[in-house]
């Protein structure tokens, strides 16, 4: 089976419980090979309390598995092993709301600058009163880019390598999580839940039998 990590705030809308995804060319075009696919599972994350802002983070188990091919890849799972971030800039993708409020019908996507536990002036409140060691904040504080509403659940990430054959492979940084109530606004950043602090846990669940791990397969159509 395959599996997807999102955000648990955008799944307690998500009913009934299917999954679309297209084959996109990330650049204000999308492909029309569009295939849908049943969810078998949700697993939100344990300490998940809405309306809270925190451990926002959940796993969806697809019904059946799909073929990865140089439009529809695996990502990677960002470690701490792998080093420190903190120069690091990023790439946010989704459909969420664009500057006419609409929710986008293509895939944007936009480059946005590494703050790390840097919340700028994101005001706390019941709901959140900062940072945790398990999120990250990122923008840019001139207000030129943002996630929005509609963009919860979908990554932040780096592009690993592209080839003509293989594709693009990336490696997701976070999940973008909440904002500000406004968005594109000068000197502030979105909230992002880091994925480096859910490896236990995200293996926990996919592989609960370490000797039966699941191996997926990139499987590239001939030329």
């Amino acid at each position: 089976m395959v599996w997807v990590h999102t955000g648990y705030f955008l799944l307690q809308k998500l009913i009934p419980w299917s999954m679309g995804y297209n084959s996109c060319v990330i650049a204000n075009k999308v492909d029309t090979n569009h295939r849908d696919v049943n969810i078998r599972k949700i697993i939100p994350h344990p300490k998940y309390k809405s309306p809270k802002k925190y451990y926002d983070i959940a796993l969806i188990k697809l019904e059946t598995p799909v073929t990865f091919d140089r439009n529809l890849s695996p990502a990677c799972l960002w470690s701490e092993t792998y080093g420190d971030m903190e120069n690091q800039n990023f790439t946010i993708t989704g459909w969420g709301s664009t500057e006419d409020k609409k929710f986008s019908p293509d895939l944007l996507y936009a480059a946005v600058d590494n703050f790390g536990s840097n919340c700028n002036n994101i005001p706390s409140n019941r709901n959140w009163w900062g940072p945790s060691d398990h999120q990250l904040c990122a923008g840019k504080l001139d207000g030129s880019v943002d996630t929005c509403h509609g963009d919860s659940g979908g990554p932040i990430q780096f592009k690993l390598f592209h080839t003509k054959k293989e594709g693009t492979l990336n490696m997701i940084i976070g999940i973008t999580s909440f904002g500000a109530r406004q968005c594109v606004k000068r000197k502030k950043s979105g909230v992002y839940t880091k994925v480096s602090s859910f490896i236990p846990w995200i293996e926990k669940n996919v592989w609960p039998d370490e000797d039966n791990m699941y191996s997926s397969q990139i499987v590239f159509p001939k030329d």
